[in-house]
């Protein structure tokens, strides 16, 4: 964690309009992603990733990276999307985590779940890594 943050988080500007598209774009550089999951509707975001992150795929499972707006959580409660769709070192980056109560809510589920060794509180968005070699460990950082 310590090196994502000082390697990645802290390292470059961010880049993008949003501080969560700013994580994303410099965590698909850090972690060489090399298939990102988006939902059907963020074809403005899935421009903007083709333009600044060209070697980015959309469609090879399982993925590198799955970013998950806000108001699109609950996708993340079936267990079946997770276990089809990622890998032991996929990173889940959630945006809008506090936007409201119920979006805070599902963040607060996940944050528990024993799947998740590592969760991330950026206040703008929150990461999830299965890390299992790793204790559970839940950490609120500053952007």
């Amino acid at each position: 964690v310590y090196q994502y943050l000082i390697k990645c988080i802290y390292k470059k500007a961010m880049d993008g309009p949003s501080k969560s598209l700013g994580v994303l774009l410099k965590s698909a550089d850090y972690f060489k992603a090399s298939s990102i999951w988006l939902p059907a509707d963020q074809l403005q975001l899935r421009s903007v990733l083709k333009k600044k992150v060209p070697h980015l795929t959309f469609n090879k499972t399982p993925y590198d990276i799955l970013y998950v707006p806000g108001d699109q959580l609950k996708v993340l409660q079936d267990p079946n999307f997770l276990r089809d769709n990622s890998h032991s070192t996929t990173l889940v980056l959630l945006a809008g985590i506090h936007k409201n109560r119920e979006i805070n809510a599902v963040w607060n589920q996940l944050i528990q779940k024993e799947i998740f060794h590592v969760t991330i509180d950026f206040y703008y968005c929150g990461a999830l890594f299965y890390r299992n070699e790793q204790l559970k460990q839940h950490f609120k950082i500053r952007i």
